[in-house]
């Protein structure tokens, strides 16, 4: 059986330190952790995941153009203060080769909001905090319409 690698970005570190080894220990997932956007992208490019989970409301990066995000896309961030970031991340991602339906988990410590995306994309919104059980169901979930 091919283990299934799940990349999780998160600038709050430690609320979700726990969450993780949970996720890992308790549920058996192979996650990789990143608290950054150049982080995010370079684990992205170095190896091949199968998940995503993504913090909606990352801080802005300073250095948006070096990691390939189009000029459209930083205005809508700025727009939105950042409310977006995560979303912005996922166009991003869809972009790389091999990632053009990957399926995403966006986590928001707002209330969830509506994403309007191709049907055929895999996405779910969680709101922090999210119990490991439910996240756990949440991934397999989204694993097994791979």
């Amino acid at each position: 059986m091919n283990e299934k690698k799940i990349l999780f970005f998160d600038d709050e570190v430690l609320p979700s330190e726990n969450l993780i080894r949970n996720l890992v220990t308790n549920y058996g997932h192979k996650i990789t952790c990143t608290s950054t956007v150049a982080d995010f992208i370079e684990n992205l490019t170095s190896e091949k995941y199968c998940l995503l989970i993504i913090d909606v409301m990352a801080p802005i990066p300073s250095d948006m153009e070096s990691l390939g995000f189009t000029y459209k896309e930083i205005e809508s961030i700025k727009k939105k203060e950042g409310l977006i970031t995560g979303v912005v991340l996922a166009e991003r991602v869809w972009r790389e080769p091999g990632y053009d339906n990957i399926p995403i988990i966006f986590l928001t410590a707002r209330a969830p909001f509506k994403l309007n995306y191709q049907e055929n994309r895999k996405i779910r919104m969680l709101q922090k905090p999210v119990l490991a059980k439910n996240f756990s169901k949440e991934i397999n979930e989204l694993l097994e319409e791979e």
